[in-house]
């Protein structure tokens, strides 16, 4: 069911993202093209006001043609750069925001002439050219704009509604993996062939640190079904219903509980990485007896359930481990472990709480630089008054 549902899982990820991909792809060419259409439609608008302007005294040169066009410039916070010009007199009257939008010349004088050649972002930014014609002095000349078609003002809320959409996702995954694998997980470990539902039952509690909650039968001949042939562990799809009977049971005898993640630091495509984790499987096997305590996470990765041991009692029996493995050779590869322990500390907590908990702290010891155990150590006080509304 476990692997069946990841199957799953990773193919409406993959469906999810490309909706994503390509409805922000859509949503962002739809702005970019509204926003070209309306640049020309405000250049057609600026030339026309500059004909206008320039039919008062002083024409191009004149301070009423000058003032007005500098309003204008001003009043469009998307125009980048504009200019009046003509081949034969060169720039008649120029204003940008930034100069680099011009590639040639680079430094325009009013001695230069010819045709200038503007800096366009493809995509990003619209260069508009409008004829302008209003009477003998006007003739040949044109209007240059360089307008900005796809900026952060645009993106900003296209980004902000894919997050959503993505947080959206991943509460709804995390809703149907907590309904979907939760129970028929529970299911899983109830029994034994041969048992009646009465002893396939979990306990509430049973004496002893390493005391085994499961019927000695499962792990023998039934073995097959619950602990994975290579490495002698259970699998990881009991974990999470095997946690949460450890928490209850601990809460009710007010009893501590410890949680460990171990990480082999081995690099995943190095050689000997399999006789590495048979090693370390093997370590553990020996380390805690109860094999019903004992987990596979994934490659190279390992839980274990440490019942009535506080955070500082499982970091001194993980260092053990750790430090027998370091000193162990396999397949000629020397492998090292990164450790991250979390305990339930006398907190109501649920089991993800754990889990998250030693995930931390087990990435703290590999970025540390690996071969080392980590605890995570909560603040009791903080955390009752989160309870607490404080």
């Amino acid at each position: 069911m476990g692997r069946q549902f990841s199957w799953i899982f990773l193919g409406v990820s993959a469906a999810f993202f490309l909706f994503i991909t390509g409805l922000t792809g859509y949503r962002i060419d739809t702005v970019r093209r509204a926003n070209a259409q309306s640049a020309y439609v405000r250049a057609v608008a600026l030339a026309a006001r500059s004909r206008s302007l320039a039919a008062g005294p002083g024409g191009f040169a004149g301070p009423l043609f000058k003032d007005g066009m500098k309003e204008s410039f001003e009043a469009d916070g998307r125009l980048l750069l504009a200019a009046v010009r003509s081949d034969a007199g060169g720039f008649l009257w120029l204003m940008a925001r930034d100069l680099r939008a011009l590639e040639d010349p680079a430094e325009p004088t009013p001695s230069w002439r010819g045709t200038p050649v503007y800096r366009v972002n493809r995509g990003y930014e619209r260069l508009v050219t409008q004829p302008l014609s209003s009477g003998p002095e006007g003739f040949g000349v044109v209007f240059d704009g360089v307008f900005v078609v796809l900026g952060r003002e645009d993106l900003s809320p296209v980004l902000r509604d894919d997050l959503y959409l993505f947080l959206a996702f991943l509460l709804a995954s995390g809703i149907f993996m907590l309904l979907t694998i939760g129970y028929p997980e529970a299911r899983s470990t109830a029994g034994a062939p041969g048992s009646s539902p009465a002893a396939g039952a979990r306990p509430a509690a049973a004496p002893g640190p390493f005391a085994s909650r499961i019927p000695a039968d499962a792990l023998g001949a039934h073995g097959r079904s619950f602990a994975s042939p290579s490495t002698g562990l259970v699998w990881a799809e009991h974990l999470a219903p095997r946690l949460k009977a450890e928490i209850d049971r601990a809460a009710a005898s007010d009893q501590d509980l410890s949680f460990a993640r171990v990480v082999l630091d081995l690099p995943p495509d190095a050689g000997g990485s399999d006789a590495a984790a048979a090693e370390v499987a093997r370590q553990l096997r020996s380390s805690f007896p109860v094999a019903d305590l004992l987990f596979e996470s994934g490659p190279g990765s390992f839980s274990v359930l440490l019942p009535d041991q506080d955070l500082d009692q499982a970091v001194r029996t993980l260092e053990g481990l750790r430090s027998r493995v370091a000193a162990a050779a396999s397949g000629g590869t020397r492998c090292t472990l990164s450790v991250g322990v979390s305990a339930r500390g006398s907190r109501l907590i649920e089991e993800n709480t754990l889990l998250v908990e030693a995930e931390i702290a087990s990435g703290r010891a590999v970025r540390e630089g690996g071969n080392r155990v980590v605890g995570f150590r909560a603040d009791p006080a903080k955390f009752r008054a989160a309870l607490g509304g404080v």
